[in-house]
């Protein structure tokens, strides 16, 4: 009982990590850090959901059932929400009113799932949820095969997903529905958390000084590499981008398992899905206040960290209060059953 709450426990430490680098990422903040963030902070949500994957369930359906009311229903629920929002107002204001996109294209961006072209202009972040449900669905049966049938699965999965990204660019092919090339590539950071989920449970020496070393390799590869975005499939260099990713994940891993537990991370770990998919709304609310009413010129924030830290900081802060309301009253549309 002790070794399952520990494990939520450090697990719950580092969505809290992840999902504040989310909501950080989406502001201005210098192409450097941007590049930093970016190399890991996505990967990172798909690895924890390899270490708390239970592959006991046998028969499809009921898993499928399962994974439907925890990502598509929340997703379905939040495109609603996020649509109504652009359409009365978001669209009326800032960037998105000279780009004339007509109502009915982000309908369809709804069933497309993908974060290209404007099809999820309400909400770019959505993507994630029907990305990972498909990662989920492909991993119900990649797991079930043996350790080294899943392995070379696995790689030959995220092989494709990569390559796809080379034609997605360089040719224009069109994205995969559910962002399915993104998903391809997600399952290798998912299987490899699950393969190596018994070793990252077990206490291991030096961890301090292991994190620091994994955190400062991937902090240093991804600062020198180009930008990569699993949203829009952008993988100029796929071992730098895995290199990156990993260290950075692992150094992460090791340091937080150190760390006393905390409230407010804890928090933040369980409604990572709420803070996720409003970070964006409650931000463009803040900024037009901001603008609007205080007449506050919105420069500020442009490659400024201190203030974008400051403004991600307060745009969590909002979102916890609705946390707790879904939480107790609507429990279902982050996924959850009372």
């Amino acid at each position: 009982m002790e070794v399952e709450k520990r494990r939520f426990f450090w697990i719950d430490q580092l969505k809290a990590i992840g999902i504040f680098l989310v909501v950080l990422g989406h502001t201005d903040l210098p192409d450097s850090l941007e590049r930093v963030i970016y190399a890991f902070h996505m990967p990172l949500f798909f690895f924890l959901g390899g270490l708390t994957f239970k592959n006991s369930e046998n028969k499809f359906f009921l898993f499928l059932k399962k994974k439907v009311f925890a990502y598509l229903v929340p997703y379905l629920t939040f495109c609603i929400l996020s649509y109504l929002f652009w359409f009365f107002i978001g669209r009326k204001f800032g960037a998105d009113a000279f780009l004339n996109i007509p109502f009915y294209k982000p309908l369809l961006g709804i069933l497309y799932g993908v974060n290209s072209e404007n099809y999820l202009i309400f909400n770019s972040v959505l993507w994630f949820l029907p990305s990972y449900f498909l990662v989920q669905i492909l991993a119900f049966f990649v797991l079930k095969k043996s350790k080294i049938v899943f392995i070379v699965i696995t790689i030959c999965f995220a092989f494709l997903g990569l390559l796809y990204s080379y034609f997605h660019i360089h040719n224009a092919y069109p994205r995969l529905p559910f962002s399915l090339d993104a998903a391809l590539v997600g399952l290798s950071f998912f299987c490899m958390a699950f393969y190596l989920k018994t070793w990252f449970f077990k206490e291991i020496k030096f961890s301090c000084f292991l994190g620091l070393i994994f955190l400062c390799v991937g902090v240093t590869i991804a600062f020198v590499s180009p930008r990569i975005d699993m949203a829009t499939i952008i993988f100029p260099n796929p071992l730098s981008f895995y290199l990156a990713s990993i260290s950075c994940i692992w150094g992460f891993v090791f340091l937080v398992k150190q760390v006393p537990e905390n409230k407010i991370s804890s928090f933040l770990g369980k409604n990572t899905l709420v803070i996720f998919a409003l970070h964006l709304l409650m931000g463009s609310i803040l900024k037009g206040i901001l603008s609007f009413v205080f007449k506050i010129d919105l420069s500020i924030f442009q490659n400024a960290i201190f203030t974008n830290l400051i403004f991600s900081i307060v745009s969590v802060a909002v979102i916890i209060p609705i946390c707790i309301f879904i939480r107790r009253y609507l429990p279902w549309i982050s996924g959850q059953r009372k």
